[in-house]
């Protein structure tokens, strides 16, 4: 795949997380898909709320963008895009218990967190998806700080020369979610890993609104991410290196197809 210069992909959007700020950017979203010619890739910087309305795209959404390898991370998957010209096309549906989905997702499933670990360190793998052998609980915990800081404000209000600034500054999500999980591996001692996804960020801000006791609205998230997450869909997780700490992994997003049934 051409690495230094502009080139087009197809990519399947498979993850976005909820926006951190950025020095550079404002604010950017940690968006990742798979290629139709195969592997995962990392897009950045998505300025997803400075996005033109037709440029936006939903999660499972194939899109043909402008890319090209990053010159300041050096994480193989990772590729600049260029966002002005994102072409949105078709959003996979869910029809047939995810059956579409699986079947370009699911070529790509890693055996284990400890497998993921062991590619990083023979070719710099930053990206993948495991399927737990067993999620032990999911908890809500405080952020280490429950608002931005100066500075961080500071690049959240940054205007684009084009774009402009968004219509309004970001959230700042109180909360912390944790995953505590085992892999089907002999040398898996179990994990507690964040999860960055967008869509539980976005759950904790609308539910808030309409759950507006906090020990209501910790039972609605818990509800769905540790409940119904772990016991009635199979649920797998897509990981991700940080950049300034490439040897650390986090849970990027969920991929949760329901569980088939008895005797099918």
């Amino acid at each position: 795949m051409p690495t230094g210069e502009w080139h087009e992909e197809r990519v399947l959007i498979t993850v976005k997380t909820y926006p951190n700020p950025s020095a550079t950017y404002g604010e950017t979203v940690c968006t990742a898909g798979i290629r139709q010619s195969g592997g995962f890739i990392r897009l950045y910087p998505v300025r997803f709320r400075l996005l033109a309305e037709d440029k936006r795209f939903a999660k499972y959404t194939w899109i043909r963008v402008p890319v090209k390898k990053a010159d300041r991370d050096s994480r193989p998957e990772s590729y600049r895009l260029d966002d002005a010209n994102i072409e949105r096309e078709v959003t996979i549906d869910t029809k047939d218990g995810w059956q579409e989905r699986k079947e370009i997702v699911l070529p790509l499933l890693s055996p284990s967190v400890e497998a993921l670990k062991a590619r990083h360190e023979k070719d710099g793998t930053s990206l993948g998806i495991i399927k737990p052998k067993k999620i032990v609980d999911f908890s809500i915990v405080p952020a280490d700080s429950p608002s931005w800081t100066e500075k961080e404000l500071t690049n959240l209000r940054k205007e684009d020369l084009f774009a402009g600034a968004p219509p309004w500054v970001l959230e700042k999500i109180p909360v912390e979610f944790m995953y505590k999980f085992y892999c089907d591996d002999d040398n898996c001692d179990g994990h507690d890993m964040r999860l960055l996804d967008w869509e539980v960020a976005q759950s904790y801000r609308s539910w808030r609104l309409r759950y507006r006791d906090p020990d209501e609205l910790s039972k609605k998230i818990l509800q769905r991410y540790r409940d119904e997450i772990i016991e009635k869909y199979d649920t797998h997780f897509y990981l991700g290196t940080i950049a300034n700490h490439p040897k650390s992994w986090t849970i990027i997003g969920l991929f949760y197809p329901p569980k088939a049934k008895a005797g099918a």
